[in-house]
């Protein structure tokens, strides 16, 4: 009697099985491939995309501490320690974070340079703003920053719904948290001056954001206030705000008490934003950067398939 090896059989339910199992095998295989090929697809689409709208800055400087570069000394002006990915093509609103191309003259060098700046953007054309002392509950003085939105009411202003506690989130970040206020108030600038016994004493000398903000923005214009001009506000209590232009915007570092912006340097050009900061990289390397890319990748696919 003849024998035949299984190959010989032409069917069998063992065969039929085994054929099943290497077809499902080998379907769920190039089905994951394809997936997979989707999936680099739509990545690679999208970081093209993503690159040509998104600019990468490191930060340096500690005058957005402690919302960026959070471990530098409280006055460091050259040290770095996070990255940004700004979206060039975001539309920019109050209390975004943008980086921006600020001209600024180099009295070394006599000359005119661009430097790019990092900070919050804290009033839009139209809006009213100022910088004034506030007494709180423990009687202390702080300087507090003052808002008055384009087109509210004045006729029954309350200044108090102008100033910004900015120890809550009630804006979308919290730039200090309660009883830390003095962090960020006053710069202090060690000075040297003369006691009352003729002697030679070291001191600090505290830099006043209200005098900078009253030389920059109010000194020489007493006239136009007083005759109720609209580029000025007087409020009942007499605070003095001032009408930000169009096309400008005012800012201010996160770290108060050592940062350059508008308090003295003036109204800043919405035609000098560079973009919105939308990714931060702490403490940023190439690992870090990459995987923050890919993480925000994940997150707007969420966000698109939770519509």
């Amino acid at each position: 009697m003849a024998r035949f090896d299984d190959e010989f059989i032409q069917y069998s339910k063992e065969k039929e099985k085994s054929e099943k199992k290497t077809t499902a095998f080998s379907l769920a295989v190039q089905i994951t491939l394809y997936i997979l090929l989707i999936f680099f697809a739509i990545f690679f689409i999208w970081y093209t995309a993503f690159i040509s709208t998104h600019k990468y800055y490191i930060v340096s400087g500690a005058s957005m501490k402690n919302t960026l570069n959070s471990s530098l000394a409280l006055d460091d002006q050259k040290g770095t320690e996070d990255a940004v990915y700004v979206n060039t093509i975001a539309k920019i609103k109050v209390f975004d974070v943008v980086v921006a191309k600020r001209k600024t003259y180099n009295t070394v060098n006599k000359k005119w340079e661009t430097k790019d700046v990092v900070k919050r953007v804290m009033g839009m054309e139209g809006d009213y703003v100022s910088v004034a002392l506030h007494k709180d509950d423990d009687g202390q003085e702080r300087l507090y920053f003052y808002r008055i939105a384009k087109g509210t009411d004045l006729t029954n202003f309350d200044d108090e719904s102008a100033r910004l506690d900015e120890r809550v989130n009630t804006n979308g970040y919290t730039i200090y948290k309660d009883g830390q206020h003095d962090e960020w108030t006053e710069r202090k600038d060690l000075t040297t001056f003369l006691d009352e016994g003729g002697t030679s004493s070291d001191g600090y000398n505290d830099v006043s954001y209200e005098l900078d903000f009253f030389e920059t923005f109010l000194e020489g214009h007493l006239a136009e206030i007083a005759s109720g001009s609209d580029d000025f506000f007087v409020s009942d209590a007499g605070l003095v705000y001032v009408k930000i232009p169009k096309g400008m915007f005012f800012c201010m570092g996160d770290n108060r008490g050592h940062s350059s912006d508008s308090r003295n340097n003036g109204f800043y050009e919405m035609s000098q934003v560079v973009g919105k900061v939308e990714i931060v990289v702490y403490n940023y390397s190439f690992t870090k950067r990459l995987a923050k890319v890919v993480d925000y990748y994940f997150s707007e696919v969420a966000k698109f398939f939770a519509r």
